[in-house]
Parts: C-alpha cells; structure tokens; sequence
C-alpha cells in the first residue's frame, strides 16, 4: 500500500496536471482531468476518516486548523485578485468533502461520547451510514438541494456562486465517501492481505485463493454496482460519454 509521502507525490503530479490543463485549456483530456480531481478528494474522505477513526479529535480547534491549511493561500488569492473562491475548485472540493466527513465523524463521536465515554469500535460505521445518507439526499435525491443549499448559497454568495457550487460538488459527491468506506475497511484489509501473504508463504495456496476471492469480492461488486448505475443514467439515444456536457452526468458513479 501507498504511504504518506508517496501519496503526497502522487497529490502534487496531479496539482500540476489541473494547473497545465487551464493554463492550456486542454479540452481533450477533460475527461482525465476529472478523475485526477475524483482521486483527490478519494483522498480527501480516506485520509481524514482515518485520522478521525484514530483520534477521536473532533474538537473546534481541530476543524479551523484544516480549514486553514485548506484555504490559507486560495483564500487570500480570491480576495486580492477577484476571483470568486469556488472558482479554485480543487480547494473547495477539499474544504467541502473535508467538512462533511469532519461533520458525519463529529456527530457520532459526540453522541456516542454522551453515552458511553470509552467510545465503539462501531463509529465509524454508524458515521460512514451518516455520511452516505448526506449525500444521497443533498446530492442525488431530487428537490432535496434546490430546497436547502440553493437558496442559503444564493443568499449568500450569489446565483453563479450556487451554479458553479453545484457543478463543481455534484460530479464528486460521491468520492469521499468511498475514500472513507475503504478507510472504514482498511484495518481489516490489512489483516486479511497479511494472512494472504502468510498462507503463501506457507504454501497454502488453496486457503490462499479463497483469502484473495474474499478480497477482490467487495470491489468487484462496487465496481460493478456502480458501473449499473452509469448505464441507468446515461440511458437514452442521444446521451454519449464522448460529449462533456452527457459525461459529467456518469462520472460521479465511473470515478468512484
């Protein structure tokens, strides 16, 4: 598996790729593009439901550190330049999908902090249902958005604000989640990769092949659920993936 620095590297490759890609308006690897971007917010749901997992630190100093880490330098640039701060995507797709996972993790913990103080091994799963359960309703659920985030957006920040809001977050919606359902798994899937390579190394290579089909079930089956999905909404005659404007409305279930 990746480490740190490693996805670090891998985070810094694809800054790179989205500023070449505006700065020359590559339009052919628009498609690319947008599963650099699913990636990195896939990171953004991974690496803080890990953390929150481990931690517990749902504390208020803990959310304004990483929204100002998010935002120190975009922040800024928005205000000197002009330039409406949702306009640097990748940051709000970061700050966004960071506070909804924060949001999900927060919730449960405290909740269950009132209950029972030692905690349960059990949060993150209840907090990952929560999590899954915000978005489906804001994001996918008809009505549900034009009734909560449009208008509050639009109040706040503007109708082209709230237009690009949407865009931007309904093509990626669904990419921390599935950044947090692997961080959920994760310590089982390092024990069960680990009695894989011990029964190898024991020659036990029939145990070994039922370990690694239990293994690849779970993403086969995601992978191909979501897969289902895309055909569903890119049914139709006229609706070709080619076209980027017919694309965006499969993508959030392809790159994730």
């Amino acid at each position: 598996f990746l480490n740190r620095a490693q996805t670090n590297e891998w985070k810094g490759w694809m800054q790179i790729a989205f500023v070449a890609y505006h700065l020359a308006n590559a339009q052919a690897v628009f498609i690319p593009i947008r599963w650099f971007v699913s990636a990195y917010v896939w990171m953004t749901g991974f690496g803080h439901a890990r953390y929150l997992d481990k931690t517990r630190d749902v504390s208020l100093a803990r959310f304004a550190k990483m929204i100002w880490r998010m935002n120190f330098f975009a922040a800024p640039l928005s205000l000197a330049t002009g330039t409406p701060w949702i306009q640097y995507y990748v940051v709000a797709l970061h700050t966004v999908h960071f506070a909804l996972v924060f949001l999900a993790y927060a919730l449960v913990i405290a909740l269950a902090r009132a209950r029972r103080p030692d905690g349960s091994s059990r949060l993150k799963w209840i907090a990952l249902v929560l999590l899954a359960a915000t978005v489906v309703v804001v994001w996918e659920l008809p009505g549900t958005y034009e009734a909560t985030l449009r208008p509050a957006l639009r109040t706040a920040f503007g109708r082209d604000f709230e237009a690009y809001f949407w865009y931007r977050t309904r093509m990626d919606y669904l990419s921390s989640l599935s950044g947090a359902a692997c961080a959920a798994a994760f310590p089982r899937l390092v024990a069960a990769w680990t009695r894989l390579e011990e029964r190898l190394a024991a020659g036990k290579r029939a145990a070994a092949c039922r370990d690694a089909s239990a293994l690849l079930a779970l993403p086969l089956a995601a992978a191909a659920a979501a897969c289902v999905v895309a055909v569903v909404r890119c049914r139709g005659p006229d609706r070709r993936v080619s076209d980027h404007r017919r694309y965006v409305l499969v993508h959030p279930y392809i790159a994730t």
